[in-house]
């Protein structure tokens, strides 16, 4: 597992924490069942310094972003408990029942037997950058990231796929008294 060190960090502690936890027990010596699972943390920097360019029309999303914490974790073979166990300790962070609410969906999608899953976290102070975990999933294996930055719903859209952008409906409702 690649983890870069940086001041970032993932807007929710509990998304943190349960990263946190994922990577000590996959960096265990006798962690059989962890050994698998994939743990990265892309800071903003890192990214510019590996040379990762934008397009013209991407609205300056590298300029804007923190971090990217990515989880792969395999759902099938020998350690599918295990698996499906890591993928629930980060589900469990965007139920709807869990008190304090840390998340709100965004966006949800079923085809071909893969879930795609766009969950904002539920921002504290407005001048704090937005956190999105994505969830990814098929019978064999599941994809968490968790992306952070002063970006919107749209740049994350576009990030994952231009095709997924056609799902996102901007609120056009205005309640002000003007």
């Amino acid at each position: 597992a690649i983890v870069g060190t940086t001041t970032a960090q993932a807007q929710t502690k509990e998304f943190l924490e349960a990263f946190n936890q994922v990577k000590h027990l996959a960096g265990l010596p006798n962690s059989q069942g962890y050994k698998d699972i994939e743990l990265v943390q892309y800071p903003a920097e890192m990214l510019r310094t590996m040379g990762v360019k934008e397009s013209s029309n991407s609205q300056n999303i590298l300029g804007n972003l923190k971090v990217i914490y990515q989880v792969k974790i395999p759902l099938s073979g020998e350690n599918k408990t295990i698996g499906n166990g890591t993928y629930h300790r980060f589900y469990s962070l965007i139920h709807q029942n869990r008190k304090p609410k840390l998340y709100e969906q965004v966006m949800c999608q079923t085809t071909k037997g893969q879930e795609i899953s766009v969950y904002e976290a539920i921002r504290k102070k407005s001048n704090q950058p937005s956190e999105f975990i994505i969830l990814i999933r098929n019978n064999d294996k599941a994809l968490v990231c968790d992306i952070v930055g002063y970006l919107d719903v749209k740049r994350i859209m576009n990030m994952l796929s231009p095709d997924l952008k056609n799902y996102v409906k901007e609120d056009t409702l205005s309640i002000s008294n003007k």
